[in-house]
């Protein structure tokens, strides 16, 4: 997907650049899909790009977070795993099986991811932007 949007945007703005490079007006389709940037707001230059499948500050963080709590979760399920007695083991596939949520290895798991997500939240909003 990246490559597909970045080839639509690359080939816009290369023309674009290539137009004004050679000191020559922008056509009408040039001038539309420029119009949106000027003067705009940050909300509306982000829903733009958005348009095109680029995500802004607001999704990409979204989509960091949810890349996090699930690199989280797959870890948490494999520590929880090895670290588990036998019996351990046993009751978390018992309970899978018999549909005992909360005793469930992904349960487990997920109930850690979800809390390092809302710590990591915390750190990117305490953290000053580079």
């Amino acid at each position: 997907m990246e490559d597909a949007v970045g080839g639509t945007i690359d080939v816009r703005t290369k023309d674009i650049i290539d137009t004004a490079n050679a000191n020559m007006p922008l056509s009408p389709e040039q001038n539309d899909f420029l119009g949106p940037f000027y003067l705009a707001a940050d909300d509306v230059v982000d829903a733009f790009l958005e348009s095109y499948g680029i995500p802004s500050g607001a999704s990409a963080t979204g989509l960091q977070l949810d890349v996090y709590e699930s690199l989280v979760e797959k870890f948490e399920e494999m520590l929880i795993w090895v670290h588990a007695s036998f019996g351990e083991q046993i009751e978390m596939v018992t309970a899978t099986k018999l549909g005992a949520t909360k005793s469930t290895l992904s349960y487990k798991a997920g109930q850690v991811a979800k809390q390092a997500r809302k710590t990591r939240e915390e750190e990117l909003k305490t953290t000053p932007s580079p």
